[in-house]
C-alpha cells in the first residue's frame, strides 16, 4: 500500500501563489473604488449644482444676432434639453455637434467644460453672402 503524503509547496511555489494573490487583491480594490465613483457619479449627476441652463453657455453669436437668441435657436435645431450636466462625459462632443447644426456656424473650434460649472463654447461663424466683402 502506498502512502499519500501532503504536498508542501516549494519556497519558489509560495512567493509566486503569494503574487497571484497580492495581485487580485489589488485588481479587485480597483475595481471596486472604478464601480465607487460610477454610482456616485450617476447618483449626483442631476444635482443642481452639477447642472448647467442651455442658457448660460458663454458663446459670441453671430453679428446682428443676441446671445440668448442664437442658444435658443441652437437648442432647438439640436433638441438639446434646458439643462446639462457638467458630468456627462460626452457633453462636449454633444455640445460640439448642437452648435454645428446651426446654419451660421461654420465650425466649433473649442468647447470648454470649467471646473466651476461653466461652459464655453469657441465659434468660427459664416458670413452671409450678402456681407461678403469686395476687395476696392
Amino acid at each position: 500500500m502506498s502512502r499519500s503524503r501532503a504536498v508542501t509547496p516549494q519556497p519558489n511555489e509560495r512567493t509566486s501563489i503569494r503574487a497571484w494573490v497580492v495581485t487580485l487583491v489589488a485588481g479587485l480594490s480597483l475595481l471596486a473604488v472604478f464601480v465607487a465613483g460610477n454610482l456616485t457619479r450617476e447618483a449626483v449627476r442631476h444635482w443642481d449644482r452639477y447642472t448647467v441652463a442651455f442658457s448660460d453657455i458663454d458663446c459670441e453669436p453671430p453679428p446682428g444676432q443676441e446671445r440668448l437668441g442664437f442658444l435658443a435657436e441652437v437648442q432647438y435645431l439640436s433638441g438639446m434639453p434646458q439643462r446639462l450636466s457638467v458630468l456627462d462625459e460626452d457633453l462636449g462632443a454633444r455640445l460640439a455637434d448642437a452648435f454645428a447644426r446651426h446654419p451660421r456656424v461654420e465650425k466649433v473650434e473649442e468647447v470648454v467644460i470649467s471646473p466651476k460649472c461653466e461652459l464655453h463654447v469657441r465659434l468660427r461663424l459664416r458670413v452671409p453672402a450678402g456681407r461678403v466683402r469686395q476687395g476696392n
